[in-house]
């Protein structure tokens, strides 16, 4: 089977997905780059989680580069649930560079191979295993025609040391596998596409910002281009790691994200035409939410006056969906057949955009038809999504169950579970994205101040809470979705 051209994409590159962002700790691999504590990684496994269901719940389609199918430790984790779902819509894809298989499924394999065949490769999710067991790895998938994901650390697993090391990649191989079984169950349809070169493009995003008051100065771009010299070497993100590395904290960690920005722009550019969500925050306790906004904010400011998410018709901002989904809401909305045709027809309507005129007498009038069907499908859908969670969550005998997303930090959960109880209405599954996306001590402290005095509010009426929990959700969901404005959609045009 041949893939599809990139052209016929409609998917979104999330950079939560990044395979550095949920890297395996520092405590398995001596790489500077990864994540200081599991918490911080598991911060970083529900940000991509969050942001997929909600995505999801929209039409939208999820569209993976190659390192992130295989290397990225968020993606491994959630695989297994996200690749069992059925839709109308392809909820996956794929787009792969740098390699050319006979079909979306053999990619994997070529791919996987190539991390384990190469002993220079530094893994974000595959740590913890010397020459010796990475080359047992490299048989038990070359060994049969069809790889056996699920079964490729047979043998391996007994010699890592660490149980719960030994227990994640485990849960990685598995969702690996689920995942090459979606690209062989849904090989008729669009799940798989050719990523476009997109050449030089991470260094001369650096060098502009140089610039720029508040960027990278140009001591420190002189330092890293010294250090690496070819040209092509100032593309790859891991060697700019390597370059970066002698740079004393807190500039290390600064340039690290700009280069973390711009590589997932590079990556969004070239498997989704630029759809997608880009972030500049991480969990770094010294860098402060307000910081990393600027530094989204001087990035971004590289960018056309169209910006990259000049292509998309929906904004989301998660940040502001702070109520009401688990795990458990999301499936049980995605197997209703009425959900099925809500989102799939406001997902029509959103494509609709890319086949209206450029210009001519007739735009302003078909702009206007199309805006008008896009509003009222997006209207009528949330407003599914609102009735559908306030019926399932009115079932529970004392109401809505309070979930705090851990970025938050285990105290809030606790504060709120000592003053409440763990009965009453209110559910949180949140992750943040562009520049307000780190939720810091500050931040998360106003957020649960605020959800504390509600709830405490309405302590013991569950009844109320019932009643108007349709209206708090719609109204959540509303704040989180939209289309965006007219100035940006018709700048797109032009």
């Amino acid at each position: 089977m041949n893939l599809q051209d990139q052209s016929h994409n409609k998917g979104k590159y999330l950079d939560f997905l990044d395979s550095a962002k949920s890297a395996h700790t520092e405590k398995y691999s001596p790489e500077w780059w990864r994540p200081d504590t599991v918490e911080d990684q598991n911060n970083s496994i529900e940000f991509a989680r969050a942001e997929m269901m909600l995505r999801i719940l929209h039409g939208d389609t999820i569209v993976l580069s190659n390192n992130q199918a295989t290397d990225s430790v968020a993606w491994l984790t959630l695989a297994s649930s996200f690749s069992q779902i059925s839709l109308p819509w392809e909820t996956l894809s794929l787009a792969f560079f740098e390699v050319a298989p006979a079909s979306p499924a053999e990619a994997i394999k070529d791919i996987i191979v190539n991390y384990f065949s190469n002993p220079e490769f530094s893994s974000s999710a595959w740590t913890g295993l010397d020459d010796k067991l990475r080359a047992l790895v490299l048989s038990n998938i070359t060994k049969d025609s069809r790889p056996l994901f699920h079964r490729m650390l047979s043998g391996v697993t007994k010699s890592i040391a660490d149980s719960n090391l030994a227990q994640a990649l485990e849960a990685q191989a598995t969702g690996l596998h689920l995942f090459y079984e979606y690209l062989l169950k849904n090989e008729s349809r669009m799940v798989s596409f050719v990523a476009k070169d997109m050449g030089s493009y991470v260094w001369p995003k650096l060098e502009a910002l140089s610039e720029l008051p508040g960027g990278i100065s140009k001591k420190t771009l002189t330092h890293i281009k010294q250090k690496l010299k070819n040209s092509k070497a100032l593309e790859k993100r891991s060697l700019l790691y390597n370059a970066i590395e002698d740079i004393d904290p807190p500039e290390r960690e600064e340039v690290r994200k700009y280069i973390d920005f711009f590589y997932n722009e590079k990556m969004g550019l070239s498997v989704s035409k630029g759809r997608g969500v880009y972030t500049i925050s991480d969990h770094d306790e010294a860098i402060s939410p307000i910081r990393d906004e600027e530094m989204a904010s001087l990035a971004d400011s590289t960018n056309s006056p169209v910006g990259l998410l000049g292509n998309n018709v929906l904004q989301i901002r998660q940040e502001k969906f702070k109520d009401y989904l688990s795990w458990d809401d999301f499936l049980h909305l995605i197997q209703d057949d009425e959900f099925k045709r809500s989102a799939n027809f406001l997902r029509r309507m959103v494509e609709e955009f890319d086949t209206l005129p450029l210009s001519g007498d007739g735009y302003f009038r078909e702009y206007n038809n199309w805006l008008g069907k896009t509003f009222e499908a997006l209207n009528n859908h949330q407003d599914f999504l609102a009735e559908a969670l306030k019926r399932k969550s009115a079932k529970g005998v004392n109401g809505f169950v309070l979930k705090i997303g851990p970025w938050l930090g285990a105290g809030a959960g606790a504060i709120v579970g000592a003053e409440l109880g763990s009965h009453l209405v209110y559910g949180m599954s949140s992750a943040a994205q562009a520049g307000s996306a780190a939720l810091g001590a500050t931040a998360g402290g106003t957020i649960m101040s605020e959800l504390v005095s509600d709830l405490l509010k309405e302590r013991g009426l569950p009844a109320i809470l019932a009643s108007t929990a349709s209206g708090k959700i719609r109204a959540s969901l509303r704040d989180a979705v939209s289309i965006r404005s007219d100035e940006a959609l018709l700048k797109r045009r032009k």
